[in-house]
Parts: C-alpha cells; structure tokens; sequence
C-alpha cells in the first residue's frame, strides 16, 4: 500500500512552487501527492468522461517504476472489488499495455506487472 499522505502539505503550496515536479518536496511526499492524484482520477472513471480521464492518467505524471506499480495496485483492486466498473478498467488496462509496454525494464512494463500481481 502506498505510504499515507502527509497532512502538512497544502495543495496551494504545491500550486505556488509550480506543481508537484517543480517543488522542493521529498520524494515520498511527490510519489503520495502522485498516488492520490491517480485515485481521484480512477474514481472518476466513467463511461462518460473515460476518453477524458483515461488521457489524464496517461499524460499527466512522470511515471516512475514505484508510481507505475502503486497505479496497477490500484487498477487491480478497483477491477475486483467493482465489477460494475470492470469494462472501463480493462480498457484502462489496454491503452496501459500500450503505453508502457518495455521490453527490456520489466519494472515499466505494465502488462508484466499486473501478471505477476495475478
């Protein structure tokens, strides 16, 4: 599970500093900051707005190995616990597959990780 979000750290300082890749935030705060953000996103997810927030989720983090492996812990536990949903997080999982589909990093492959979660 990720590491909780740290109360201290206001959303209008993040804003100020020029986002969360920008600001003088550690590491575990960016990586919390990030995991949020992409919870608020998947709960979202609907057939209505799933081109818009599907994009978001593609485009807008700086994905790292850790980032990538929360978002399929994610992803996975949304798709079992929430069948009424399970349609939109497959193709999530598709446009994923594509998206990061690294052959030689294994930690940036997407489909890898979520077949070794299974």
């Amino acid at each position: 599970m990720a590491l909780l979000d740290f109360p201290h750290i206001n959303k209008r300082q993040i804003k100020s500093h020029g986002g969360i890749q920008n600001s003088n935030l550690s590491d575990a705060d960016k990586f919390n900051y990030n995991v949020r953000e992409l919870r608020i996103l998947l709960n979202k997810l609907s057939k209505g707005n799933f081109d818009i927030v599907s994009k978001k989720i593609l485009n807008d983090f700086q994905y790292t190995p850790s980032i990538l492996k929360e978002l399929m812990k994610i992803i996975f536990m949304k798709a079992t616990t929430e069948s009424t949903y399970l349609e939109y997080y497959v193709k999530l999982c598709k446009l994923l597959f594509k998206r990061f589909a690294d052959k030689e990093n294994k930690e940036m492959n997407f489909k890898n990780l979520l077949l070794m979660k299974c």
